[in-house]
């Protein structure tokens, strides 16, 4: 079985050598930025699947990562995005989302579509013990955003099940939301009186 140089030289003498010379440099030329987009993807993919069990420290520096990787491609933006959804980084999904706002028109379009998007349904909707069990699950690992969205999803279905109640409960004792600052109102309701 003949090898590939001797494909090489078969090849050689139909056609000349610097036509084989063009024609890989034109398929290298082509090929590299798919490549090198598949990289970025795949870099993206990684920083986020990193966040679930990151200290908030790191996360930080791993969302800063992820959005400088992604740079100003709306396409591998909507990819953060999606990784966020899929493992329940609200945060991550909305810093995503507002560096698609702030951009040109193919931005802020495909923020849109985004938007748009239906929701899958969590299938534990239904079944608030597994829903609570899922979130303290995801506490545990690290994951208070995540634990604290699937409890809000499963409280607007389930409000007064004292298991989810519960759940929540824990959640925001040990991992309290920090919440804007509101100015103090007086006896006569301005801000700020004494």
């Amino acid at each position: 079985m003949p090898g590939i140089g001797q494909l090489i030289a078969d090849l050689s003498i139909l056609v000349p050598p610097w036509v084989l010379w063009t024609l890989a440099l034109v398929i290298f030329v082509i090929a590299v930025p798919g490549y090198q987009y598949s990289i970025r993807e795949r870099q993206v993919r990684e920083r986020v699947r990193r966040m679930v069990r990151a200290e908030p420290a790191q996360r930080a520096q791993l969302i800063e990562d992820a959005l400088t990787l992604a740079g100003h491609n709306p396409h591998l933006l909507a990819l953060v995005v999606r990784e966020a959804r899929k493992r329940t980084l609200p945060l991550v999904q909305d810093r995503a989302l507002a560096v698609l706002d702030a951009g040109d028109a193919a931005m802020q379009q495909e923020a849109k579509r985004l938007r748009s998007e239906v929701a899958v349904v969590d299938p534990m909707l239904g079944r608030p013990h597994a829903m609570a069990a899922a979130a303290l699950a995801m506490l545990e690992a690290g994951n208070p955003d995540g634990a604290r969205s699937r409890v809000e999803a499963a409280l607007s279905q389930h409000p007064n099940d004292p298991v989810l109640r519960a759940a929540a409960t824990r959640i925001a004792a040990e991992h309290p939301q920090p919440e804007a600052a509101v100015p103090s109102a007086g006896v006569d309701g301005a801000p700020g009186d004494p």
